[in-house]
């Protein structure tokens, strides 16, 4: 989504940043003031809603429309966290089956399908990898008009750390010894996708595919 923006290698690091900064000191707040309202560990996992937050919100409230009206707040947010996902990994997608890194990209194109949140973390952590291979190196980075100095390389790894182990865990089932309606089947899906994606790079991908394409407006 970068490509329609104004400036885009100064205003996209910087809304990134302080969308970090705003929304993390404001969920630490929120993980402070439910943490102190939490009440019993097994009751909220027991509760009939299959849902702790819901069970919090009642016993904090007492009230049944104070936590519904509560628990709408948290499901619009998950909605819109999902719709943003979306978006995401379908312009990724666009991306290369714009540039025929991707099979049937005449097709796909056109036509967009979202990836998975693994996916999305797994183009994240090759990405800042490369970065920070980069730096490690002392390679020279591409000229940017957004540059933290000598904390890019420590806040590279520490992006790394942080989301190797969050990919990890987005494979986990949502309770021990799952039954098959209850197993968490990313990971099937994340495999299966990256092998066939690997034999398309070897069988086609790498004699079609040459890096972004870049389209340059005529001046008039």
């Amino acid at each position: 989504m970068s490509e329609e923006l104004r400036d885009a290698s100064k205003t996209l690091p910087r809304s990134m940043l302080w969308t970090t900064l705003v929304n993390g000191s404001m969920g630490f707040v929120i993980l402070i003031t439910f943490c102190s309202v939490l009440g019993s560990i097994e009751d909220a996992l027991a509760s009939p809603t299959k849902q702790a937050y819901m069970y919090v919100f009642y016993n904090s409230t007492q009230s049944v429309a104070g936590a519904s009206a509560m628990s709408a707040l948290v499901i619009f947010m998950a909605i819109f966290c999902n719709l943003s996902i979306t978006a995401t990994s379908s312009r990724q997608l666009f991306a290369f089956a714009r540039d025929q890194g991707v099979p049937f990209s005449s097709t796909f194109a056109y036509n967009i399908a979202s990836l998975s949140t693994a996916a999305i973390l797994a183009s994240y952590i090759v990405s800042i990898s490369c970065i920070t291979l980069k730096r490690i190196r002392g390679e020279p980075l591409l000229p940017s008009k957004f540059d933290i100095g000598r904390a890019g390389l420590p806040i590279n790894i520490a992006s790394i750390v942080f989301l190797v182990f969050v990919f990890i865990f987005s494979f986990m089932p949502m309770g021990p010894k799952p039954n098959a309606a209850g197993m968490n089947w990313s990971i099937l899906m994340f495999g299966s996708t990256v092998v066939l994606s690997i034999a398309y790079y070897f069988v086609k991908g790498r004699h079609v595919y040459a890096g972004p394409v870049t389209y340059v407006r005529k001046g008039v």
